[in-house]
C-alpha cells in the first residue's frame, strides 16, 4: 500500500467517524428538542395549576373575611355596611370624572 492509498485509507476512516459522530448528535438533539417541550408543557400546565389555585386562595381568604366568629353577626353587618360605603364612594369619584 503506498503512502497516498494510506492517507486516502486514514481520510475515508475520519470521514466515516465524522458521520458517525453527526449521526449520534443529530439523535441527541432531536432527544434533547423532545424533552424541552415536554417541559415546556409541563410548565404549562403548572403556571395553569397556579392560577386556579391563586384565584382559589383569594376566594378563601374573602370568605374567611366574611365569616361569622362566634355569631357575631353585627361586626359582620358593619364589615359590608363599611366595604359597601367604600365601593359608593368609589361609584361617585368615578361618576365625577366621566
Amino acid at each position: 500500500m503506498t503512502a497516498e492509498e494510506q492517507t486516502i485509507s486514514l481520510f475515508e476512516t475520519r470521514v466515516r467517524e465524522l458521520i458517525l459522530a453527526y449521526s449520534e448528535q443529530k439523535t441527541m438533539l432531536a432527544d434533547l428538542r423532545r424533552k424541552i417541550s415536554e417541559q415546556e408543557a409541563e410548565i404549562a400546565l403548572l403556571k395553569d395549576e397556579v392560577s386556579r389555585l391563586e384565584g382559589e386562595y383569594t376566594t378563601l381568604k374573602e370568605a374567611r373575611m366574611l365569616t361569622v366568629a362566634g355569631g357575631d353577626t353585627e361586626a359582620l353587618r358593619k364589615k359590608i355596611a363599611s366595604m359597601i360605603r367604600t365601593i359608593d364612594k368609589c361609584v361617585a369619584s368615578l361618576g365625577g370624572e366621566l
